[in-house]
């Protein structure tokens, strides 16, 4: 609806403009003919799918408003094109006052209609800012305040958020990664966001909170400048403001070619955002204002060992990711390692520690068995469990150590399609079976599965469908195994050959490995390797 002005300020001209879809021009134009005195006219600008920006500037371009007055309904892709139509209008010296009306409020636009045009450019340029966010013009203005909604879930006026909606890889990479952006938010002094967690990853398509993974105190005390939000917390804060959040949009990716830092500014991909990774749900400005960064970080990242301070990447950051927008999401390529200095891994929830320390405990003292059976060649499968299976009962008559633990990317729940325990191993074969048959027949295997060590989850408040799927495939199993594997007397794994020869799972193992034998030698090795 529009306020264009007529002579005096007093003799004021309303328009209304309807897109056609959702309510009817011709409705209006009939039901407006029936009261006296009531001159408005209305433009049905019968919108179809993609011409609605160019619609919008026409139908300005005819009236020529001084006041511009609309329903901000976020999910309403026409109004996701009036800050376009608005911007192509200033750049033909058209001012107009801009003021959007959430659509939960449109019952106000009775009074605002009833205000003079001065009155309501006086509101839209000289309220105070405390009222409201800095807007990108002064003739532009929210009526309804945000600062007791961000107070609410920021304990400030102003709510910035880091939002990592989508880490890429499985847990142990997808947890150093995590750490990045977190380290990344304390520069920039955003709020982070805890994506959800499930299958092995930390995505926003998740079905388990981020706290199902990993303990979030803990956390806090490990970064204690930095603040945390889960991310149905976010949802909510979104879903609540007035306002619609703005974003911008950052993809960090690997640059080994090309070493030095540079910038690119992408089209918007909001059709990937919407239909890929579902971000309509969040309610925020996911429109045209938005900016897409592509960063190329250089070649330091691929140290997956050690990582660096890396204060010229710090530098560099700071400046390209300054932005006033409320919500960064950000996301990233394969990137092999810490994009800063490498820190300890983020502690696991303590219901998962818990329960392996009271697995480890009854099983003292016991060997683990690591045996990732993705990349090892299929017709060495046999071959490598009898292999497998000579070197434990040489460790276990030299040791006296009979209780034997096994972690693998077998799949060792019977779910009737060989699904196995990772997302990145799918091809099982009869070699594989045969050989796992092999070692179970040779010992007394105790696995998560076997022990029932995860059956209290049962009793967690979760859906016991996600709870199936997350157990039926790589999941929070992959994390009980990694502390049972730290915690074991001896830890044994597979030759090249039979398995997975290097991977970032057991090098933080080891690593870890390394530290408890320095500190209290409550391990009696670091890793070996049974022959082929």
């Amino acid at each position: 609806m529009s306020k264009a002005r007529k002579g005096k300020a007093e003799n004021v001209y309303t328009h209304v403009i309807v897109t056609g879809r959702e309510i009817s021009g011709r409705k209006l134009i009939k039901s407006n003919s029936i009261f006296a005195n009531c001159d408005v006219p209305v433009y049905d600008l019968k919108f179809q799918k993609g011409n609605e920006n160019t619609g919008i500037s026409s139908a300005l371009g005819r009236i020529q408003p001084d006041v511009l007055i609309y329903i901000n309904e976020p999910k309403n892709e026409v109004v996701y094109d009036v800050d376009a139509a608005l911007t192509a209008a200033s750049q033909t010296n058209r001012n107009i006052t801009k003021i959007a009306i959430p659509i939960e409020r449109t019952k106000n636009m009775k009074w605002l209609t009833d205000l003079s045009i001065e009155v309501l450019k006086i509101i839209a340029q000289d309220r105070p800012l405390s009222l409201s966010h800095p807007t990108q013009s002064l003739n532009s203005s929210i009526y309804f305040s945000d600062d007791e909604i961000n107070r609410k879930y920021c304990n400030a006026n102003e709510c910035k958020f880091l939002f990592p909606y989508n880490v890429v890889e499985q847990e142990t990479q997808s947890n150093r990664h995590f750490i990045s952006f977190i380290q990344l938010a304390q520069q920039l002094g955003r709020t982070v966001v805890l994506t959800n967690v499930g299958g092995s990853g930390i995505s926003s398509l998740k079905n388990f909170s981020f706290d199902f993974y990993y303990d979030v105190d803990e956390l806090s005390r490990k970064f204690p400048k930095v603040k945390f939000i889960s991310q149905h917390k976010f949802q909510k804060w979104a879903e609540e403001r007035y306002n619609k959040p703005d974003i911008i949009h950052v993809l960090l990716e690997n640059s080994k070619a090309n070493p030095n830092y540079t910038i690119r500014y992408d089209s918007p991909y909001f059709d990937k955002l919407l239909s890929e990774y579902r971000m309509d749900k969040y309610d925020l400005r996911l429109n045209n204002s938005a900016t897409f960064k592509r960063i190329n970080i250089g070649i330091t990242a691929h140290n997956s060992k050690r990582g660096s301070e890396n204060l010229e990447l710090k530098k560099f950051l700071s400046v390209e990711l300054e932005s006033n927008a409320e919500v960064m999401l950000i996301t990233h390529d394969v990137i092999r390692g810490s994009i800063f200095e490498r820190l300890s891994p983020m502690p696991y929830a303590r219901h998962i520690t818990n329960a392996a320390s009271k697995l480890a405990k009854k099983l003292k003292p016991y060997i683990a068995i690591h045996w990732r059976m993705e990349q090892g060649k299929t017709n060495l499968m046999p071959k490598c469990a009898k292999s497998l299976v000579t070197y434990i009962r040489n460790l276990s008559l030299t040791t006296g150590i009979e209780n034997i633990y096994l972690a693998t990317d077998y799949p060792l729940v019977n779910n009737g399609n060989n699904k196995t325990q990772s997302r990145t191993f799918s091809s099982i074969r009869e070699n594989h079976h045969t050989a796992m048959k092999t070692l179970q027949s040779s010992f007394n295997v105790n696995t998560w599965v076997s022990t029932r060590a995860l059956d209290y989850l049962q009793l967690y408040p979760i859906e016991g469908e996600h709870l199936k799927e997350e157990l039926n495939g790589g999941g929070i199993q992959g994390i009980f195994d990694k502390l049972m594997l730290i915690n074991a007397d001896y830890f044994i794994a597979g030759p090249k050959g039979c398995c997975r020869f290097i991977s970032t799972y057991t090098y933080t193992v080891m690593e870890t490995r390394q530290e408890l034998f320095e500190k209290n030698g409550t391990v009696k090795n670091i890793i070996n390797r049974w022959e082929l």
